[in-house]
């Protein structure tokens, strides 16, 4: 009860001395306002980006999605059962806060705050954060972020252990199992079923990316099937770098000698000032035909943007070389300076008979008390010798002939197209289905505006949707002018199905980070089949993760021969030690692949006959030799880094390979052994070994290396000479390897446990050992004096 109230304690007092004043850059659930300490959301605004990031504060468990509407928040009265307690709740906000200033994406900002809200509802069970077993913090990733933010504030006892994280299992089979489970490897009959649907989507699209005359193509579906078709291209990390790609088209070199290469030039998420990405030939005509389609498809909404980020250019300034519809264009007076509407409606942003209507006199509309707040001046009107109609009062115009000084009302509007209502009204101005009642607010008009004046308004409203336009980011801190994307789209312009506020407009663009949920929607399952793209063109309901796709392409790479310095290049990887983890091959394939880089000779006594040089070069694929086996680390990209307590250095490193029958090797494996048998007998009959608890675990696992060593030995004696050794990663199996047959044998190993070990110590009585003499001239080989 002491350890509680002491952690209470430091708690209340924590958030008496942080929980003051929340920092400007907090907004509540709204966006609008300034953030409190109640609220459930907060959206945080990035000060470099000026993007609002969306955190939220309920309770959290592993697996389970919370909820991703503000609006449930509003409708639903019990969501206050979803909180936190009171304390835990305030605790998850300044560590909210405190994250904020560190220097990483905001991505894995939100992605901390929810590894902390997961372990404050583990913590609600026990009542204080101390409580949690250790078991709990080591499953949670990344949760000793967290652990030290509570410790650095004296949350923890000093009796708490920091979590540690198992690093991801790298071996093939573990890869295997992992990617079935969590769908990093694709299936093979989806990608037939992804390139089915992209033939029919583009089916009307020529070679060169233009849409023939008469022809269609679903864009809905064109954009995730085109992420696909990259996904397959080229390994690349599609969320995070799709929405980035410039404007262009397929790039293709024809060299004098071999065949054309193509690439796209592609800023990854890694830095690298080469940008020319490697497309695969094979996939290079669907490349084309889709990055060319949205070269040109796309090219009205870039125009538009650049008309929003000046509004003073001139119509020849804005459009330089864009073809213009013929009928359009017989409809557009270029003498008048363009605006908002008129440059819309030239970039085919409205129909081409968008018919409007206009107020003929600001003095035609009154004010008055009633709850409608105005009405029409009607009465006799000398002119007309009758009393005025409400039709007279309007002038009907096409949408490409409005001026800045055409009046309007600011009316919500109907749905009926017969409605001189809706015909005036910002709604038909807008060219959207649906007005919310929280659009008009947020435009903030009069009753009767002018077209200049709405014009600065939407504009306005996409400055508050993209706070950095015309930058637009994805999630990080790389971010594109949206003028220069090649994904520059306006959703409501191609029939996507937003309706609310701005995005039912077609005079809304949308940021590039929303860009991401028409890449990957499509290929989830949801309650509604038709969701399902998949499931639209008669594969049923399947699901796709792109990032599966990078996995499946650097897997085919490496299958077909290319080294894996090429892999990580071409992936934009840093390090080549990354790319094992996305290269799911079998035993049987990387046995395979070995076999291939050796060449055996059975006339010679000494079997391991090939040159270093030869090692390297033949098949192309990364291998060199060592004192006692094979190599297969790619040490030109990788120096070796791997250390061991043993006198042969490679040993239990998981890129060692060794071979059957191997003369020398064994010889020095077995001088290696002896060696360090005595060591272990020397430790084990010293009364003062085991007083350090460092000192026994050491003695455990050499002990289990030497078990391993000497088994190892006696296979590489008792098998068929020539054959492959591999040893798992988890040391639980070794794999044999025929040369001719390519048929692999498992032999699994079984080690000691630490009980057994050390229970073996205390019933064995001690004795004396002494380093033989042969060994004398080994330790002077390694150099070792003592």
């Amino acid at each position: 009860m002491r350890e509680l109230n002491l952690y209470l304690k430091n708690l209340k007092g924590m958030i008496n001395v942080y929980s003051k004043e929340l920092p400007e850059s907090i907004y509540s659930i709204d966006k609008e306002s300034k953030g409190k300490w109640s609220d459930p959301i907060w959206y945080i605004q990035d000060p470099d980006t000026r993007e609002k990031h969306r955190y939220i504060f309920t309770k959290s468990r592993k697996g389970i999605k919370r909820t991703s509407k503000d609006t449930h928040f509003n409708k639903n009265k019990d969501f206050k059962l979803q909180l936190l307690s009171e304390f835990h709740d305030k605790l998850l906000k300044l560590y909210t806060i405190h994250i904020q200033n560190l220097s990483i994406s905001s991505n894995s900002k939100q992605h901390r705050a929810v590894i902390a809200a997961q372990v404050l509802t583990e913590a609600e069970k026990y009542k204080s954060i101390n409580e949690i077993p250790s078991k709990f913090w080591n499953s949670h990733n990344m949760s000793n972020m967290f652990w030290d933010f509570c410790k650095e504030h004296r949350l923890l006892s000093s009796s708490q252990r920091r979590p540690i994280h198992v690093d991801r299992l790298r071996s093939a089979d573990d890869s295997i199992e992992r990617a079935n489970r969590h769908l990093k490897m694709t299936k093979m009959s989806t990608i037939y079923a992804v390139g089915d649907i992209f033939n029919k989507v583009f089916k009307d699209v020529s070679k060169n990316g233009k849409l023939r005359q008469k022809g269609y193509i679903n864009v809905i579906d064109a954009i995730p099937v085109t992420v696909a078709l990259l996904g397959l291209a080229s390994p690349d990390r599609l969320n995070s770098e799709v929405p980035l790609l410039k404007n262009q088209k397929l790039k293709t070199l024809k060299p004098k000698i071999g065949d054309p290469i193509h690439y796209l030039d592609w800023p990854g998420s890694k830095g690298f000032q080469d940008n020319q990405n490697h497309i695969l030939s094979v996939l290079a005509p669907q490349v084309k035909k889709a990055i060319n389609f949205f070269h040109y498809h796309f090219q009205p909404e870039r125009l538009y943007v650049r008309y929003l980020k000046n509004p003073n250019l001139s119509w020849e300034e804005l459009l330089a070389d864009f073809r213009i519809n013929l009928d359009r264009k017989k409809l557009l007076n270029f003498d008048h300076e363009p605006n908002l509407f008129t440059v819309a409606y030239a970039l085919g942003f409205f129909p081409i008979e968008h018919k409007v209507y206009v107020l003929k006199d600001r003095n035609d509309i009154v004010k008055t008390s009633s709850q409608r707040g105005w009405k029409w001046n009607l009465g006799w009107c000398k002119e007309l010798k009758r009393v005025k109609r409400q039709q007279d009062c309007l002038i009907e115009k096409n949408i490409s002939h409005v001026s800045d000084y055409d009046l309007i009302l600011n009316l919500k509007g109907g749905k009926n197209n017969r409605n001189y209502n809706f015909y005036h009204s910002i709604q038909r101005f807008c060219n959207t289905s649906q007005i919310t009642e929280g659009f008009r607010n947020r435009l903030n008009l009069s009753l009767v505006v002018d077209l200049k004046t709405l014009e600065q308004a939407i504009i306005k409203l996409q400055l508050e949707n993209i706070p950095s336009f015309p930058i637009s980011y994805a999630g990080t801190d790389k971010g594109i002018d949206l003028e220069d994307a090649l994904f520059c789209v306006s959703l409501s312009k191609h029939d996507f199905a937003y309706t609310q506020g701005m995005s039912g407009s077609p005079l809304c663009i949308v940021s590039i980070s929303k860009i991401k949920t028409l890449f990957t929607n499509p290929f989830l399952i949801s309650k509604n089949p038709n969701s399902n793209i998949f499931f639209r063109y008669g594969f049923g309901e399947q699901k796709l993760l792109l990032h599966s796709l990078r996995h499946f392409v650097n897997t085919q790479a490496e299958k077909g021969g290319i080294p894996l310095a090429v892999i990580a290049a071409w992936s934009g990887r840093t390090s080549i030690k990354q790319t094992l983890e996305y290269v799911h091959t079998s035993e049987e394939e990387q046995s395979e692949r070995l076999i291939s880089t050796l060449d055996f000779n059975e006339n010679e006594h000494d079997i391991r006959v090939i040159t270093n040089d030869e090692l390297q070069s033949m098949g192309g694929l990364p291998a060199s030799t060592t004192s006692t086996g094979i190599c297969i680390q790619e040490l030109s990209v990788t120096p070796c880094d791997y250390i061991n307590d043993f006198l042969t250095p490679c040993f239990g490193c998981d890129e060692s390979c060794y071979i059957c029958g191997d003369a020398k090797a064994i010889e020095m494996l077995e001088y290696d052994l002896k060696l360090q048998q005595v060591r272990l007998d020397s430790i084990q009959t010293s009364q003062k070994s085991f007083l350090s608890k460092a000192k026994k675990d050491w003695w455990i696992k050499h002990s289990q290396g030497v078990i391993l060593l000497e088994q190892l030995i006696s296979i590489m004696r008792e098998q068929k000479n020539g054959d492959l050794i591999r040893i798992s990663s988890n040391k639980s199996e070794i794999f044999i390897t025929d040369i001719k047959t390519k048929a692999i044998k498992q032999i699994n190993i079984a080690l000691p446990s630490p009980e057994e070990l050390l229970k073996k110590i205390k019933s064995e009585e001690p004795h004396t050992s002494k380093i033989p003499e042969s060994m004398k001239s080994l330790i002077a080989h390694f150099d070792v004096k003592n």
